[in-house]
């Protein structure tokens, strides 16, 4: 594997776990009453209990994406990541969903957690796909070489 795509696959991932982590800092900060707590336990807890099956899902379309897709155009690469974020958010969100029903009168509050955190992930995957692609990894376009003008005999 040549260096490329393993630093677009640390990229994807870094990137989408600090959107993530941003995000979910933001949504539940108002509720917070220390930054610590907020951090540890309300933030990292909410993407560990609720979208690791996505982000482990998701690691292995980047990783076959980067090596399968890396001499493909930019879009399908876009399109791939981002697809494949979408389908593992929803496997991630039906399974919490599931498992979720026997809570009794909670069930339906762990689903509702569950999608809302998986829509966070998704438009936190989206977000750094198009950062890494679009901004980071862009590729050059290559200097055109000119040529001096020649002096008319």
């Amino acid at each position: 594997m040549s260096a490329r795509p393993a630093v677009r696959i640390l990229l994807l991932l870094g990137i989408t776990f600090v959107i993530a982590v941003l995000v979910l800092t933001v949504v539940q900060a108002p509720q917070a009453t220390d930054i610590g707590m907020l951090l540890t336990y309300q933030v990292l807890g909410a993407l560990v209990g609720f979208s690791s099956i996505a982000g482990v899902l998701w690691a292995v379309f980047v990783v076959i994406g980067s090596i399968r897709l890396r001499d493909r155009p930019r879009g399908r690469r876009v399109l791939w990541f981002s697809a494949s974020a979408v389908l593992c958010a929803s496997i991630n969100a039906v399974v919490v969903s599931a498992l979720s029903a026997g809570a009794d009168g909670w069930g339906g509050l762990i689903a509702a957690i569950a999608i809302g955190v998986a829509a966070i992930f998704v438009a936190s995957a989206i977000a750094a796909t198009l950062i890494v692609e679009l901004v980071i990894l862009r590729t050059r376009a290559a200097a055109t070489p000119t040529t001096a003008p020649t002096a008319a005999p």
